[in-house]
C-alpha cells in the first residue's frame, strides 16, 4: 500500500510536465486522509500553505522549502480547507548557481547572515547542491527548538526567529 503511494508520488513529481511562467510549481494532492505538497519544478520553491479550520476565524500559515522535483507530507488532521498561498524561487533575484564552488569535504557551504531591512536573519547556500541544515533557536532559561531546512544551491532562505532571542547553525550536509 505505502508502495503504491510512493510510486504515484514519484511518477506524478518525474512526469509532471514543466509548468510554464504563470502557472505555479507547487501543487496539493491528497491521498487516504493524507495532503501532499508536491513540487512540479526543476528549482527550488519556498510554498506558503494556508488551512483554514471550521470555527476558527484565522487560517494557520506554514513555509516549506521544497528542492526540485520532491513532495513533503502536510501533517494537518482533522477537519478544514488547505490550500497554496505562496509559491516563489529558493532564489533572490538574479542569483545563478554557475559561479559557486563545487562542495569539498569539510567545506561549510551555509552562512547565516542579516537580511537587508528589517527582514532578520537568513541562511545562505554558497556551493553548487542542494544543502539540508540544522538550525536552533534559543533564549535565556536554557529553551531551544531545532529545525531542519534545505537550501537550494545559491538560495538564501529567511531564519524567522519565532520569538527566540538567539539563532545558531549546528550543522549542514547535503540534502540526499
Amino acid at each position: 500500500m505505502m508502495l503504491r503511494l510512493t510510486l504515484a508520488l514519484a511518477a506524478l513529481v518525474l512526469l509532471a510536465p514543466a509548468p510554464a511562467a504563470a502557472e505555479t510549481c507547487a501543487r496539493l494532492m491528497q491521498d487516504r486522509g493524507q495532503t501532499f505538497l508536491v513540487n512540479a519544478c526543476n528549482e527550488c520553491r519556498m510554498v506558503t500553505v494556508k488551512r483554514s479550520r471550521p470555527g476558527s476565524s484565522a487560517p494557520t500559515h506554514r513555509r516549506f522549502t521544497l528542492p526540485a522535483k520532491t513532495h513533503q507530507v502536510l501533517s494537518f488532521r482533522g477537519p478544514g480547507h488547505t490550500r497554496i498561498g505562496e509559491d516563489t524561487s529558493c532564489h533572490l533575484p538574479g542569483e545563478t548557481a554557475e559561479n559557486l564552488p563545487n562542495v569539498n569535504d569539510g567545506q561549510r557551504c551555509i552562512q547565516l547572515m542579516r537580511l537587508p531591512g528589517d527582514a532578520g536573519i537568513g541562511a545562505s547556500n554558497t556551493c553548487r547542491e542542494c544543502r539540508a541544515v540544522i538550525i536552533e533557536r534559543s533564549s535565556s532559561g536554557k529553551v531551544s527548538r531545532r529545525k531542519t531546512y534545505s537550501i537550494a544551491p545559491g538560495g538564501t532562505l529567511p531564519v524567522p526567529d519565532e520569538g527566540f532571542s538567539k539563532v545558531k547553525l549546528l550543522g549542514e550536509s547535503d540534502c540526499r
